[in-house]
């Protein structure tokens, strides 16, 4: 199969990393069957619209990722498919990373979005990913994942939607909204009001501890979402989702949280949703 016509963007979100490997195996499938690949890491291009199509020859398609918090896409995920102008691509695949409690309503979500710039969502993905919650636990949700299997899941994702891709553009390719939907109707119904607004004052709380704080700011370049500020010490704005990557990338220990009670909650939560750590396609 030859898909030298085709173009694809790859936008993503990753503060824990899972979603970035899940960017890197599509754009390995993408260029494998020598497609025009663009990556846009939305923590590193923060402005609407950073991620372009080119030229309006060939078939375009746009592949957004996003690991899931609250059972939703994170802010600057959805912010930017708000934005992103829908005539710049001609179909799109949605994919999320989520740390083994609940893919929740992101996908769907993403594809509505999409559906209404009247990009045609040909496939979708799932991915397990280890809880980013749960970095100091030695048996952390989604332990060791994603890994192999789910690396060559994402790659019969690609491989699928190039497939259909070669077919044409008839809106019968599109994946169906019924399949996107796969949550119990209970799920989607505690999703319109539970979201990360309602999880960020109940989340573990960072004490920046100033006789360790260097000022290095290493936090902030590690910050997906340019969320923390200094007067002279770390301090946490609104746009803040909660990833703790400042905790754990500060190189002196200075921003501590006790994550301990955080740990049975997810647990908890888990059980609760019963989904399991369960990767999945949707073609």
């Amino acid at each position: 199969m030859a898909s030298e016509h085709i173009k694809a963007t790859i936008v993503y979100c990753s503060p824990g990393g899972s979603t970035l490997n899940v960017a890197q195996v599509i754009k390995k499938g993408l260029e494998g069957d020598a497609a025009e690949v663009t990556m846009v890491d939305l923590a590193a291009k923060k402005e609407p619209g950073a991620a372009g199509a080119g030229p309006e020859d060939g078939a375009r398609i746009l592949f957004v990722g996003s690991p899931v918090y609250g059972g939703h896409a994170i802010p600057p995920v959805m912010d930017w498919l708000a934005e992103v102008d829908g005539a710049s691509f001609d179909y799109a695949v949605p994919f999320v990373t989520y740390g083994g409690v609940m893919s929740g309503v992101a996908i769907q979500e993403m594809a509505e979005v999409m559906e209404e710039k009247e990009m045609v969502v040909l496939g979708a993905a799932k991915i397990v990913g280890e809880h980013t919650m749960m970095w100091e636990v030695d048996d952390p949700l989604g332990k060791g994942c994603p890994g192999g299997a789910e690396d060559a899941m994402v790659a019969n994702l690609v491989t699928t939607v190039l497939a259909k891709m070669n077919k044409g553009t008839a809106d019968d390719l599109a994946v169906s909204p019924s399949v996107l939907r796969y949550q119990p109707e209970e799920i989607y119904e505690h999703h319109k009001t539970f979201n990360l607004a309602l999880i960020k004052p109940q989340a573990p709380k960072r004490i920046v501890n100033e006789e360790l704080c260097g000022e290095c700011q290493v936090c902030a370049e590690h910050c997906p979402t340019d969320a923390i500020t200094f007067a002279p010490y770390p301090e946490f704005g609104d746009d803040c989702i909660i990833c703790y990557n400042c905790v754990k990338e500060c190189p002196e220990k200075a921003i501590e949280v006790d994550m301990t009670p955080a740990h049975g909650y997810i647990r908890a939560r888990a059980t609760q949703f019963d989904e399991g750590a369960e990767s999945k396609i949707y073609v």
